[in-house]
């Protein structure tokens, strides 16, 4: 979970939507401030593959691998700090799938696997960076939505 807010608001966030137990948030990078995150990694940057295509992969991947083994919740963070995750998690072949609904996510919309925007709080920038609209704002749809098509 990417979240713009201060540390125990996306805790107690985190806890109700599951993906934190009780207790989780004290083992070590498993809830990280963004710009703690950025330090770790050293940002990102642009470099070109065997194939000739261009992608972002963090600075410092050594760190950025035994990050993504345990974060589970980045607090504080900017749209800088999303896409270098979605950036950092594609380079070690994850599959990401990112939702947002601001102006200043359409680079992580854009650059995940699929990028889910929520229909009606969603900006249009949002939107057209996405691909798939959530036309009811239910994070429930979400899954649903994937569970669909993945069955596709």
């Amino acid at each position: 979970m990417i979240s713009g807010d201060n540390m125990y608001t996306a805790i107690a966030c985190a806890k109700a939507a599951g993906i934190l137990e009780e207790g989780e948030e004290t083992v070590d990078k498993v809830v990280m401030l963004g710009k703690d995150f950025r330090e770790m990694i050293g940002g990102i940057k642009k470099v070109v593959d065997k194939e000739g295509r261009e992608k972002w992969i963090p600075v410092n991947n050594t760190n950025f691998k035994h990050i993504a083994q345990r974060l589970k919740v980045l607090a504080r963070s900017t749209p800088e700090d999303k896409f270098a995750l979605i950036a950092g998690l594609k380079d070690v072949n994850a599959q990401v799938a990112v939702t947002a609904d601001g102006f200043a996510d359409a680079t992580a919309l854009k650059y995940a696997h699929v990028g889910f925007c929520m229909g009606i709080s969603g900006c249009e920038v949002a939107k057209e960076a996405s691909d798939i609209v959530i036309l009811d704002d239910n994070f429930k749809s979400v899954f649903r939505a994937a569970q669909w098509g993945r069955s596709v």
